[in-house]
This record gives structure tokens, sequence and C-alpha cells, in this order.
């Protein structure tokens, strides 16, 4: 009996000179902690500090070290919470740069493919009576930077499809496509965002004389964007086309554009801010319009495409000349990470 018992106390310290051989020797005053994973009884170890496997410092590994790999590199404790932040990255789209892809969808300097489809309804029209639309195609195409050009090129040709005001007035309503506009910037990083210039012309491409200006334009553009305010996208966006060729019987043209940006990320995709109406001075007429419009959008994914969702009720309480005084844009974007 004693000899029995000898030998399996001798075959317990055994097993256990054995698995202290094995197993990862983590110091007293060493910063690593060890966790046991309920899923697979394996070790995972983690910074005492962080208190949480979920940090970018965990790692799972015959040696304590600090990595800076995504999620995926290193797997917490609880498996569950593990594919579901997956899930979430895959989901949201979660890049290299560390910008998720609804940041990506409402930054204008973004490398980001997208295939934009808006419709803005407008019940009302300071200066015409009835209803209008429009609805617009939006690709916006990224060059990225190279060895041989530093410079990031973001192109954004815009094409409207226009249903005029005033459909019981003398002239009727007319339904054409609009003038093509094309935003190209080139932007670069800086330790607040990123800024950007470049050119913007407009192409009198418009079907009728009551859907366009009839007129080749090109002037400056300037983009600036601050990354730097947690869950904020926040900057400026301008430009100014002016006339230089055309139709000799049309009004010569230089439209001042400006738009601020201002949007909040609220997590799971979702986001909310200042809308994209623009504000407009017109040197010639003198003619302005001031919207005010805000937005709520959601970026997700529909049938494994990404894709960008939102809603945008304006109002234009200050304007001068014909202008849509109040109504809502609807928009439907292809996002290509």
């Amino acid at each position: 009996m004693l000899k029995s018992k000898f030998g399996i106390a001798f075959a317990g310290a055994l097993g256990l000179a054995l698995s202290l051989a094995v197993s990862p020797a983590v110091a007293a005053d060493s910063p690593w902690d060890e966790v046991v994973n309920p899923q697979s009884d394996e070790v995972w170890m983690y910074m005492s500090e962080e208190k949480s496997v979920l940090d970018d410092t965990s790692y799972w590994g015959p040696e304590p070290q600090v990595v800076t790999a995504p999620l995926e590199m290193a797997p917490p404790a609880n498996e569950s919470i593990w594919i579901a932040e997956a899930e979430k990255q895959a989901k949201e789209g979660s890049s290299g740069d560390g910008k998720s892809l609804s940041e990506k969808a409402v930054d204008p300097t973004a490398i980001l493919k997208q295939m934009q489809f808006q419709d803005v309804v407008i019940p009302e029209t300071y200066g015409a009576d009835g209803y209008a639309n429009q609805f617009i195609l939006q690709p916006v195409l990224p060059v990225p930077a190279s060895k041989g050009f530093p410079l990031t090129q973001i192109i954004r040709p815009t094409l409207p499809y226009i249903s005029t005001a005033d459909p019981d007035g003398p002239l009727g309503e007319k339904d054409a496509w609009g003038d093509l506009t094309v935003l190209d910037l080139f932007v670069k990083k800086c330790s607040f965002g990123t800024v950007g210039i470049g050119p913007t012309m407009i192409f009198p491409t418009a079907t009728s004389d009551f859907t366009g200006q009839g007129k080749y334009q090109a002037g400056p553009a300037f983009v600036a964007i601050i990354n730097t305010v947690p869950k904020w996208t926040l900057g400026v966006l301008a430009y100014n086309p002016i006339s230089f060729a055309g139709d000799d019987d049309r009004d010569a043209v230089s439209t001042f554009t400006f738009q601020p940006i201002a949007i909040r990320q609220l997590g799971d995709g979702w986001y909310t801010g200042w809308g994209d109406f623009t504000m407009t001075y017109e040197w010639h007429s003198d003619n302005y319009a001031i919207p005010l419009s805000w937005k709520i959008g959601k970026v997700t994914q529909i049938c494994g495409q990404s894709v960008n969702l939102f809603a945008e009720p304006f109002y234009t309480p200050w304007h001068d000349g014909p202008t849509p005084e109040w109504g809502a844009k609807f928009s439907v974007t292809l996002l290509f990470p």
C-alpha cells in the first residue's frame, strides 16, 4: 500500500514538473498574466496593466511579447467574443489604416471606390411652382499614390437627370440630363488629417437649355479633412468653376461652392452629421443660397455587397434667386473597399 501511494505521489510530482517545463514561465514581477481559455483549455497571456485580452497588446505564444497586429492575430480567451468582433470588423470593413468603412464612406479624401445613386426630392422651389426632382449618378474613382507620384488622386464625376419645377407654367416641366461636373483632387496626408487641391470642371452636357448652363467651366478646388478628433470627420470642401467658352447667348458663370463637413460615428456602421448640400454664391448675378441640412446613414452589407445608405432633409432659409426651398435627399452607394 505504501509503495503504491509513493508511486502515485511520484507520478504526480513528475507530471507537475513536466508541465512547468513546457509551460511559458511568467516571473512574479512580470507584467504578463495568464488566463485559461474555457473553449480549448489553452493558456492565454496578456498585459496586467491592460487587463483585457481584446487589446492590441495581447498575444498567445510560447513567450510574452507585444504585437500591433489586428484582432485576428490575437483571439481573446472567450472565442465567442472573438467571433463576434471578427464579424463586426468584416461588416464594417475595418482596414489596415485603422479606419472603419463607415469612416471612409463619409471622407471625400478616402481611398475608396464608390458608385453613388442619389435622388433629391424637391416639393417647393423659390421662384417656381410645383414639384422638382434630381436623380444623380456620382462615381468616386481614387488613384493611390505611388513611387512615381506621391499624391493620391480622387476623381468624382457628377451627372444629374433633372425634372424641373413649374409644371403648370408657360414653359411646362422639363425632364433632361444636366451638365457634367468633374472634381479632380490631389490629396496628401498630414499631421491633422488630409489636405488636397485640384481642378473642378463643368462640361455643357445638358440635353435641355433649362437643365444646364451652356458653358465650359474650370476653376480651383480645395479640401481639408481633420481626423484627430475621435469619432468625428471634420473639414471643408470648396471649389469655384468659371466659364470660359460655350454658348455665346448664355450668361457668363462663376459660382463659389462651399461645403462644411462634420460627421460623427455612432457605432455599428451608423453615423450622423451635417448634410452635403452646398452653400453657393454666383459672382455675376449675386445670387446665393445657404441651405441647412442634416443626414443620418448606415454602412452595412446587402447580399454580401457593402453599401452606404443615408437620408438627408434640407431647408434653405437664406437665398437670393431661384433655388430649392425644402426637400430631402436619399442615397444608395455601392462601396468597393
